[in-house]
């Protein structure tokens, strides 16, 4: 508000004044970030003023700047447009893993992504020379959204030709029923398949305890789930994966609390697996052996 006699501070001359302060590389952060925090605090800003303030409050703009040599100015990201050709020549000049994950940052920073950005980023990213590429490029897809099938497909064959298990790992990250069950035939024809937290989560949110039954990993599986009935291990986060690339059922059977296991029992007692159901309802709950068989057979009876 104003006093008598002064004269409100408009948004936009405010905001006119921020911006090229903002990109001044040669301060410190920190009094930028205080900045941007002042106004966020105070003004109602739109799409594109809080895609640029984000953009600037992170430590993007600066990665961008030390790992391309590459000045960013206002007029390189204030529009979709500006945003897609900064991407491509940025893009067209990487050839570090280091690179491609910084282009990562600037794909979550931006509210809308260069149509394609990510299926590009992905496949630039895989043909890297660095023993670390297969596992970057797992890790950067569970942030990645609306890959289109074909490449999602190529680039687990592309992984198959490698690391047998990250190429499992990204089935099961994708939103494609016909990967996850290539995933679940690697589950069958590799025994040595190592017990795995985040692989179990995955199989987990992608409701695959039926298909586990016929591979050796089942027992992993349950294991893992008995081990973390209420909630996932600490250090294992799969919050980034989009809703579209859950199953479609899993906003009514969200597998959290105690449903992680209900959800599992469910499963299998829908597809007729009824001693499988039985044992682990039964193991979840520590009920005596002795019970095991007469208690799950009256709860059948219901």
């Amino acid at each position: 508000m104003s006093s008598p006699g002064e004269s409100c501070c408009r948004k936009e001359s405010l905001l006119s004044l921020v911006r090229p302060f903002c990109a001044n590389l040669d301060l410190p952060v920190e009094p930028r970030t205080a900045v941007l925090q002042l106004l966020e605090q105070n003004f109602n800003l739109g799409d594109g003023d809080s895609s640029l303030l984000l953009f600037y409050q992170s430590e993007a703009i600066n990665i961008v700047s030390k790992m391309w040599q590459h000045t960013i100015t206002l007029e390189s990201v204030n529009s979709a447009t500006a945003q897609a050709l900064l991407f491509d020549e940025l893009l067209a000049s990487s050839d570090t893993l280091e690179q491609f994950q910084g282009l990562l940052q600037l794909i979550l920073i931006w509210t809308v992504a260069p149509p394609g950005a990510a299926g590009r980023l992905l496949s630039s990213t895989l043909k890297c020379s660095s023993q670390e590429v297969p596992l970057a490029v797992v890790t950067m897809r569970k942030s990645l959204h609306r890959i289109d099938f074909e490449l999602d497909r190529k680039l687990f064959n592309d992984l198959c030709g490698g690391d047998l298990f990250l190429a499992t790992c990204y089935s099961f990250i994708t939103p494609h029923n016909e990967l996850h069950r290539s995933g679940i035939e690697i589950l069958k024809q590799e025994p040595a398949t190592p017990e795995n937290e985040e692989l179990c989560e995955l199989l987990l949110m992608r409701r695959q305890a039926v298909h586990l039954i016929s591979t050796p990993y089942y027992d992993a599986f349950i294991k893992h789930l008995l081990n973390y009935q209420k909630s996932p291990p600490e250090g294992v986060n799969l919050e980034r994966l989009d809703k579209d690339t859950l199953c479609p059922d899993d906003d009514e059977n969200e597998v959290s609390g105690s449903s992680r296991v209900d959800d599992v029992v469910h499963q299998l007692h829908g597809a007729g697996l009824w001693s499988q159901a039985g044992s682990l309802l039964l193991a979840s709950q520590d009920v005596y052996p002795s019970f095991e068989n007469y208690g799950f057979c009256y709860s059948c009876s219901d």
